[in-house]
Order: structure tokens, then C-alpha cells, then sequence
């Protein structure tokens, strides 16, 4: 099952949900938090967060998914609770009773009842839900980090290139969403 359109409402930033603009000056050693390194910051937030669907504790997220399948899978995590299910090609809102999600670690939503299958159909269902821990896996502070240094320092003489989506994808592997 793909992630058709996926779209994160957030009230909680991601802007230094993993690393903070003044942790990453204190371990690039700098004097003051510039607008460059603020940046850095909040882009390699952002990477890591889209990547592994990590979010912060709290918030609020909406996916349109592609129905016909026996799960919807939910791309952000982990899942706190599920807020609404809408069916957009009959415009009716599921009831709870109707679906059921299986552990938050596993993000997936099955239909109950006499159908075991999703009904079919590109981005028919919207899921709305609220998502996130305000503990990720550690190792994403150490690789924020990593990506931060090289982003900061890009146009040095002698600096290294900023990260390959290749190498990101390295870092990152064995934590990727897949769908």
C-alpha cells in the first residue's frame, strides 16, 4: 500500500524536535546561533522526521490513503489515537466501530466486521490521527548532528559536501516508513 497524498498539520513544530539550534552551535563549537545554522537545523529536522515518520508527542496529522487493501498504513509515529476515518468517495465518516488499529508501534488500521478488506479506490480514505513521542530512537540525535555539521559548513574551503540523499538513506535505513 503506497502513501497516496500525505499531509502533516502539525501545531507542534519539527524544527528542533531532534536536535535544538543551540545544541547544534554547542557541538559545532560556534560563538552565537546564526540564521545559517538555524536553518540547518531546521531542515535536517525535517528530513529525519519525513523519512522515519517520527513526530513530536502531540501531534496532529491527516493522510489521504488508497483504499482496496487489508490495512491502511499510517506513515507518521507512533499512533496515539485515531480522531477520524472518512470514506471521501461516500463523503460518510466511519465509526470507530468499524475499524480498529493494532498497536502503536505497528500503524496500521484494519477494517472490522463482515468485510475484511478496504473498499477500493486511489486516496479514498482520510485518517485523521494524532501521532508522536517526545523520545525517538537516540541514535537520530547523533545522526541530526552528523547532517548538521556537514550542511554548516558547506562553501568552506576544504569542507565536505553536504550529505548525498544516498548516505541520508544510509543513516537512516534501517528506520525508514515503508508504503
Amino acid at each position: 500500500m503506497t502513501i497516496a497524498a500525505t499531509q502533516i498539520l502539525t501545531a507542534t513544530s519539527t524544527a528542533e524536535y531532534l536536535v535544538s539550534s543551540a545544541e547544534a552551535r554547542d557541538a559545532l563549537r560556534l560563538p552565537l546561533t546564526t540564521a545559517h545554522l538555524t536553518r540547518c537545523v531546521e531542515s535536517v529536522n525535517k528530513r529525519i522526521v519525513e523519512a522515519t515518520g517520527y513526530v513530536p508527542a502531540g501531534t496532529p496529522c491527516t493522510q489521504d490513503l488508497d483504499g482496496g487493501g487489508l490495512y491502511l498504513f499510517l506513515h507518521y509515529r507512533p499512533i496515539v489515537s485515531i480522531t477520524a476515518i472518512e470514506d471521501l468517495t461516500t463523503q460518510t465518516a466511519l465509526d470507530a466501530s468499524e475499524y480498529e488499529q493494532r498497536g502503536a508501534e505497528l500503524d496500521y488500521v484494519y477494517p472490522v466486521g463482515t468485510w475484511r478488506r478496504w473498499a477500493g479506490g486511489q486516496q479514498r480514505f482520510r485518517v485523521s490521527y494524532v501521532a508522536g513521542t517526545n523520545t525517538p530512537p537516540a541514535v537520530f540525535r547523533s545522526i541530526a548532528l552528523a547532517m548538521i555539521s556537514r550542511e554548516y559548513d558547506v562553501g568552506k574551503e576544504g569542507a565536505a559536501p553536504p550529505m548525498t540523499a544516498a548516505e541520508v538513506d544510509d543513516l537512516l535505513s534501517e528506520y525508514y516508513r515503508i508504503g
